[in-house]
């Protein structure tokens, strides 16, 4: 995640990337701070979640989380907990499976190696891919969010955030 703050016509522009988005940084990306519909993310947030379309509702949220922005909400918090939490756990129990599935097929003796290799492999990079999407969440608490926190000093929020980083660093 790469956060750059420029100022453009003298008010605070923000420009957030989030790799697994592939957004590239052009000048179409850049938005006013006081331009970012809060409410309407959140709607859409809610909708997504509602329609079971967890990637989208994990974009939308994610796109509520601005650098020096403002603090979440009572309902912002409920649905990035929702939206991490189906995530994650979609992932985890997608990772159950596959490694049992490795296991039975790693221990195998009449399996080929090249088979083993390729199970291995493929593990390997999934269980990667997970810990690279936490990491950035954590990334998220840590550069973003815990530091709007902080400056409107929201203790409920600061609670909040600490207990999903300790959340997602036990996933890790």
């Amino acid at each position: 995640v790469v956060n750059k703050i420029i100022t453009l016509d003298n008010k605070k522009m923000v420009y957030v990337k989030f790799p697994r988005y592939m957004i590239h940084m052009t000048v179409e990306n850049f938005v006013h701070v006081e331009d970012i519909d809060r409410e309407n993310l959140l709607v859409q947030a809610n909708l997504a979640n509602a329609a079971n379309r967890i990637n989208d509702c994990l974009g939308y949220v994610e796109s509520l989380c601005v650098p020096q922005g403002y603090d979440f909400t009572r309902e912002e918090r409920r649905i990035y907990s929702i939206a991490y939490k189906k995530v994650f756990n979609g992932y985890r129990k997608s990772l159950k499976q596959l490694l049992s599935t490795a296991e039975l097929s790693l221990a195998q003796r009449n399996s080929d190696i090249g088979k083993k290799k390729t199970y291995a492999n493929f593990v390997f990079n999934k269980v990667e891919e997970f810990s690279i999407m936490v990491e950035e969440a954590i990334f998220l608490i840590e550069k973003v969010l815990l530091p709007n926190c902080h400056r409107t000093h929201n203790t409920v929020n600061i609670v909040f955030f600490y207990k999903c980083k300790g959340d997602f660093l036990r996933y890790l």
